[in-house]
């Protein structure tokens, strides 16, 4: 009986397209969310790559994941129309959609992501509020590479079109978390592409 119920565990995991890692390690890979959706969006929005590099993709990744996801972070405050978000909240969202993250870029003067500014009395972001529609993000795969990273398949849809795009990305274990107290993202976008 216990031989087969291990077959069936394991062949109704193959069949599901997770692996036992990949139930171990859900609640992780789950906390990124906020981040994959952030990443996937600012690609769609700016009909652009995944690129750490370009002040703008990145600036409109940060504003994203703050304005949709970190209105629930308790060192995040509503002022009027703005979320003021502190540098140290941003530079952990850096962290997380960036692997080779090791400081804020500037902000660019003038792009997409005028949504962004920052004040320095207050050593915060302020990113304009908005919301995400009927749209919706959700992790449809997770599998270990060989070399330990980690793959993520991520489905963007709405309640009128199910699956209007789909993203895969790699994880990598976030650099950064160890010195973090309490973090949210123990992984690191390494590569994403739709």
């Amino acid at each position: 009986m216990k031989k087969l119920l291990a077959l069936l565990l394991t062949v109704t995991m193959l069949l599901g397209g997770v692996s036992a890692w990949a139930q171990e390690d859900e609640d992780e890979v789950q906390a990124m969310l906020p981040v994959l959706d952030s990443v996937m969006r600012a690609m769609v929005e700016m009909d652009c790559s995944y690129q750490p590099q370009d002040s703008a993709y990145f600036w409109m990744v940060l504003s994203l994941l703050a304005v949709n996801w970190g209105q629930d972070n308790l060192l995040c405050e509503i002022e009027e129309n703005e979320l003021k978000v502190p540098r140290q909240v941003m530079q952990e969202y850096a962290s997380a959609a960036f692997l080779d993250y090791d400081d804020l870029l500037p902000i660019p003067a003038e792009s997409e992501t005028a949504m962004v500014r920052y004040d320095e009395a207050w050593d915060a972001y302020y990113v304009g509020l908005g919301d995400v529609g009927d749209s919706y993000t959700q992790i449809a795969s997770v599998s270990q590479l060989e070399d330990g990273s980690t793959q993520v398949e991520v489905t963007m849809g709405s309640y009128d079109v199910p699956q209007m795009y789909t993203m895969q990305a790699v994880l990598a274990p976030n650099p950064y978390a160890d010195g973090m107290a309490d973090p949210v993202y123990l992984y690191s976008v390494s590569s994403a592409s739709l």
